[in-house]
């Protein structure tokens, strides 16, 4: 618990908002399928004993982005896309380059099943 508070401050110093722990909050451009991947991200790494936010705005070199799942206990961020190619993912990459962010993966929702249960056991696969 210690180690996490630390984690935490030293985040908010480097300019990331992590006063929504633990929660998967929507956005407002999102479809259903975007929101329950979140979700099942989220429940993955709770799960797992980490601590994540969500669409929470993080400040890097001057700029707000909002990473659709941030596992701070880790420094990985999630990031949940319809369309996926190699220069969506370098993009992403290079936008959340920072210190805290240790490496970013891109799900792509067209890999992952409709059905929910399906859909989890997936994602237990990607989420490292």
């Amino acid at each position: 618990m210690r180690r996490d508070y630390i984690t935490v401050r030293n985040l908010e110093e480097q300019g990331f908002d992590l006063r929504e722990k633990n929660k998967v909050l929507p956005s407002g451009n999102e479809s259903v399928k975007h929101f329950i991947v979140k979700a099942l991200i989220g429940r993955i790494l709770h799960e797992r004993g980490y601590g994540f936010v969500t669409e929470a705005p993080i400040s890097i070199n001057g700029n707000t982005l909002y990473v659709d799942v941030f596992d701070y206990s880790n420094g990985i961020a999630y990031e949940v896309q319809s369309v996926v190619h190699e220069g969506i993912r370098e993009a992403k990459k290079e936008l959340l380059e920072s210190e805290a962010i240790k490496d970013v993966i891109i799900i792509d929702l067209d890999q992952i099943s409709n059905d929910i249960f399906i859909a989890y056991k997936q994602l237990e696969k990607l989420v490292v």
